[in-house]
Formats: C-alpha cells, structure tokens, sequence
C-alpha cells in the first residue's frame, strides 16, 4: 500500500458514511442503524490506521 492512500473498499465504506452524515446534517432523517454503521465504520477505520500498524509493530519486535 503505498503511503496515504486508502484501500478502495475502506474508501467507498467512507463515501456512504459521509452520505449518512450529509443526510444527519441536513436533517433528512438517520436512523439507529445508519448510526451503527457510522461507528462501525469509525471503528474499523481506526482500528485499519492505528492499532494494526502498533500491533504489528510490537510483533516484530518480539524475538523469534
């Protein structure tokens, strides 16, 4: 992956969940299971572009 660019599926995930937040702002009407799958995807996101990096980082530092 090169630096900074997202895979194309967590980038179209990203594009619906900016759709729910549009609609939420614009108060067209999010319901509880829009909500579920915005924090999901804020979840999974972060989970993507922090703790996978960390986790595998301290991996590579245990001895073999």
């Amino acid at each position: 992956m090169k630096q900074g660019v997202l895979p194309a599926s967590l980038g179209d995930w990203a594009n619906e969940i900016r759709i729910v937040g549009n609609d939420g702002a614009h108060d067209d009407g999010v319901n509880r299971e829009d909500l579920k799958a915005a924090r999901m995807f804020c979840d999974s996101f972060l989970r993507y572009l922090i703790t996978l990096p960390k986790e595998i980082e301290l991996r590579r530092q245990q001895p073999a």
